[in-house]
């Protein structure tokens, strides 16, 4: 990959573990989750298990929101490439694929009820049980969140395209001092003794042809020698 590429990968990457741990470790003063570290939130039916089950609902919504709208980044990956909205509605496979992860995320963090529940004497716990739930709230383990918490988290996801947009405008000397491990123009593994001896196994004539060469090779320095 080119270093244009590297630079987007290593500074969206910075950014998304910047919001991702603003979520998790201020996520619950910032949206007024009430809980303490001992509650479970696999036990909604109490106060603090159910503001629990509640914050790690957004934290998954901030993350699943982050890769949404980097997709969208990663339609375009010129140095200036500007505007990742070129031609935006020219590829419907990509619309259905974004529209289809949105909504899964969206019923998976709204479309359940909540019952409210009681003790024996009918005094409210402060927690919830689930009254009917989406099929994916149920696989992904959710909790319904409030309307401002869901497009807070959405809001935060999109922070990905100007962070990009900012990556672009950095000086393009800047790119020659990135870290860049991976050289495309050669063989991944060249050199190394585990994939030369998994080449021997999956190819056996291969490796004969290699010892056969070795062979005649120390065959042609004992003749040198002499």
């Amino acid at each position: 990959m080119q270093p244009v590429i590297w630079r987007q990968i290593y500074g969206i990457t910075i950014w998304n573990l910047i919001i991702m741990m603003v979520v998790m470790f201020f996520g619950r003063a910032i949206f007024g989750f009430e809980y303490a570290s001992s509650d479970s939130s696999k036990n909604p039916t109490t106060s603090g298990g159910f503001n629990k089950a509640q914050h790690y609902t957004a934290i998954f919504d901030t993350f699943v929101f982050l890769q949404l709208f980097n997709q969208i980044n990663c339609r375009v990956v010129g140095p200036r490439d500007f505007n990742v909205f070129t031609a935006f509605f020219s590829n419907w496979i990509f619309i259905l694929i974004t529209f289809i992860i949105f909504y899964i995320q969206y019923s998976a963090s709204r479309l359940g009820n909540l019952e409210p529940v009681v003790d024996a004497e009918g005094v409210p716990t402060g927690g919830y049980k689930l009254d009917g739930a989406s099929l994916f709230m149920i696989l992904f383990q959710t909790m319904p969140i409030d309307s401002k918490t869901f497009w807070t988290t959405f809001v935060w996801g999109s922070t990905v395209l100007f962070v990009s947009f900012m990556i672009k405008l950095t000086p393009q000397r800047w790119l020659e001092k990135l870290p860049v491990k991976i050289n495309e123009d050669e063989k991944l593994g060249e050199g190394s003794k585990l994939v030369g001896a998994y080449a021997r196994a999956t190819n056996p004539n291969k490796g004969d042809n290699n010892v056969n060469e070795a062979d005649n090779n120390d065959a042609d320095d004992g003749f040198s020698k002499v």
